[in-house]
């Protein structure tokens, strides 16, 4: 939120960084964050350009994805509702487009069951992943740090 207040709003990014299967997947775990930062305070249109030009931008790919306009590769996703309005509308997803194709969004979940993920409440155990909490070292009175 600081880094908007001070005029930042075009440095912000989102982006999952969830390589592999944990409590959430990265497509839902991404809509998680634009809802995170809603919740943050950050209007609805700047959380939206995070997750689309700044993030190009900040890949140095703006010229090829990032916004619909000519000459620019294009997959996007229809939306039932206008998340400039109510963010969870960004997930109430009513068609994806990709390559001129329109998919069907349940077509396409029913199409990814036992590809990604575990198979099974036997398999759930492979996927996870457990990440220790980051702590910081005691200070001993010998070392100020």
């Amino acid at each position: 939120m600081e880094l908007y207040r001070a005029g930042g709003e075009n440095l912000i990014v989102t982006g999952t960084d969830e390589p592999v299967y944990t409590t959430l997947l990265a497509g839902f775990a991404y809509h998680r964050e634009l809802f995170a930062l809603v919740d943050a305070g950050l209007p609805n249109a700047v959380v939206l350009k995070a997750g689309t030009i700044n993030g190009a931008k900040a890949l140095g790919i703006d010229n090829l994805v990032g916004t619909i306009e000519p000459g620019k590769l294009a997959d996007i996703i229809i939306v039932n509702g206008n998340p400039l309005d109510n963010i969870a509308a960004a997930r109430d997803i009513a068609h994806v487009i990709t390559n001129g194709f329109a998919h069907d969004p349940d077509e396409l979940l029913k199409s990814a069951e036992n590809r990604i993920g575990p198979k099974n409440a036997d398999d759930h155990e492979f996927w996870m992943l457990e990440i220790p909490p980051l702590q910081r070292k005691q200070a001993s009175s010998n070392n100020p740090m």
